[in-house]
C-alpha cells in the first residue's frame, strides 16, 4: 500500500471521524472506502455515457436504422398473424 496525505477541512475531518467510529472503522477505512465507492461510481458514469453515445451514433446511423426497420418489419408482416390461426377452431 501507499500513504496519501490528504488534507481536509476541520467539518470534513470530524464527521468522517463520526461516521468511521459509528461504521466501527478506522478514519483511514472509512476514507478508503469512500475513495473505492467514489471510482466505482465514476466508473458506472463513463460505462453509462459510452453506452448513451453508441446509442446516439445508432440514431445516426443509415445503415443501423435500415436494417432495424427491416426487421420491424418483419415482425408486423408475419403471415401467422394474418391468418390469425389461434382464433380457428
Amino acid at each position: 500500500m501507499t500513504a496519501v496525505l490528504v488534507n481536509l477541512p476541520e467539518t470534513i475531518k470530524q464527521e468522517s471521524m463520526r461516521a468511521a467510529k459509528y461504521l466501527g472503522l478506522s478514519r483511514t477505512e472509512f476514507i478508503k472506502r469512500a475513495v473505492i465507492h467514489e471510482l466505482d461510481n465514476f466508473k458506472k458514469q463513463l460505462a453509462e455515457e459510452k453506452i448513451a453515445n453508441a446509442f446516439k451514433a445508432m440514431k445516426k446511423s443509415k445503415t443501423y436504422l435500415a436494417e432495424s426497420a427491416e426487421i420491424m418489419d418483419g415482425f408486423s408482416s408475419n403471415d401467422a398473424e394474418k391468418e390469425k390461426w389461434w382464433n380457428k377452431k
